[in-house]
């Protein structure tokens, strides 16, 4: 019996087996269509079209990374996988993206593309963030605003101050009425005709960003100044006068141009000291009709002489010449008797030995004044009226 059992047990097995076997034949006749079209299926091309390789994009700034269009026989089936240096967005709806980058610095953006047989591409660009741009700063500091030169000389221009707030180089253009005048920062504009001119700089940064400055200057010819009517106050005096003495000079320039200097030069030959003057009016600043100068100086003893100088913003110059002030001494001196010698200092090194004669009539008791109603007479020297009061007095 056990003998018949196992037999029959080892026939159904085997019988089991074809069975097996006969399925997995017609699985496989059912499955080829299936695999065949799988085997068949081509890989995605993956393409980034936008941005380019090698763009630059500010810090902050919205990017579109465009990746639509990659290939697949089934487009419509593929799934978009973007990694941004780490960080990566998937989906089949993720063909275009949009990113910001917060930090400057390169960043390698890659596009990996998915079918549905899980076949796939990869496609990669690299980009540079950049910091955010300050515009650069256009700084002229020569010529000034206003200024006003010889038609025939040479002006200087200067924008070698000007900036990029970043650090960045700078680009120069410089326009003279709007026609191109230079590149260089630092320059000389020669033979400009009389006229009116605007000097424009422009500067432009790493990135394109620009400042410009303007100034506006005359080219003219020049009138140089005059100088008139100088006086002394009081052409003659003494040398202890209060106040001193006033000298004064009217200076006119028919351009209108204020003196850049002017000045008294005073004192006895061989010897003059320079006074800067002062305008007797500050509020007349109408100089084409003429300004009046002034100067107050206290001078010894002699015989002097001053000439004013002045200068325009040309640096023309202008010079007159005038003789005085008489600067004498005063003395008082014990009366002598009538007759008598008296030895006194005048204006000039030395002394002068005057004799005084009182003309006839009565006259102040005890003193006896030498004046210009005085007869006198001279032992040595020289003298004359304007230039000695001598007193004779009694205590």
């Amino acid at each position: 019996m056990v003998g018949r059992s196992s037999h029959h047990v080892s026939r159904r097995s085997k019988a089991a087996s074809v069975a097996v076997l006969v399925i997995m034949a017609m699985l496989s006749v059912a499955l080829m269509p299936a695999l065949q079209v799988v085997a068949d299926n081509a890989p995605p091309v993956a393409k980034i079209s936008s941005p380019e390789d090698g763009s630059e994009f500010l810090v902050g700034e919205m990017i579109i990374f465009d990746g639509s269009q990659s290939e697949d026989e089934d487009p419509n089936n593929l799934t978009y996988e973007w990694d941004f240096g780490g960080q990566v967005v998937s989906g089949k709806d993720k063909a275009v993206v949009q990113r910001a980058f917060n930090s400057p610095g390169d960043v390698l953006v890659l596009l990996r593309v998915i079918d549905v047989g899980a076949r796939n591409n990869t496609a990669f660009i690299n980009i540079h963030i950049i910091a955010l741009n300050s515009p650069p700063v256009a700084i002229i500091t020569s010529p000034e605003e206003g200024e006003r030169f010889l038609s025939g000389k040479s002006i200087t221009v200067d924008g070698r101050e000007s900036f990029d707030p970043d650090g960045g180089p700078l680009v120069y253009r410089w326009e003279t009425n709007g026609a191109f005048t230079s590149n260089e920062p630092l320059f000389n504009i020669l033979h400009l005709s009389i006229g009116q001119y605007n000097i424009t700089l422009f500067v432009f940064d790493q990135i394109g960003a620009e400042d410009h400055a303007t100034v506006n200057i005359t080219v003219e010819v020049n009138v140089p100044p005059t100088l008139s009517a100088g006086t002394v106050e009081p052409v003659t005096g003494p040398h202890d006068l209060p106040g001193g003495f006033n000298l004064s000079i009217t200076y006119q320039d028919d351009d209108g141009d204020a003196p850049e200097d002017i000045r008294v030069k005073v004192g006895l030959p061989g010897s003059l000291v320079a006074y800067q003057m002062l305008p007797a009016d500050p509020n007349d600043t109408d100089h084409r009709g003429g300004s009046r100068y002034f100067a107050t100086v206290s001078l010894g003893p002699g015989e002097h002489s001053f000439v004013f100088t002045c200068r325009d913003p040309f640096y023309s110059c202008a010079t007159a010449l005038y003789d005085g002030p008489v600067v004498y001494m005063i003395q008082e001196v014990p009366s002598p008797s009538l007759g008598a010698v008296a030895i006194v200092n005048w204006t000039e090194v030395g002394t002068v030995a005057i004799r005084a004669m009182p003309m006839p009539g009565p006259g102040p008791t005890g003193t006896v004044v030498i004046s210009s109603t005085v007869r006198m007479s001279i032992d040595q020297g020289a003298w004359s009226d304007a230039r000695l009061r001598l007193a004779y007095s009694t205590d």
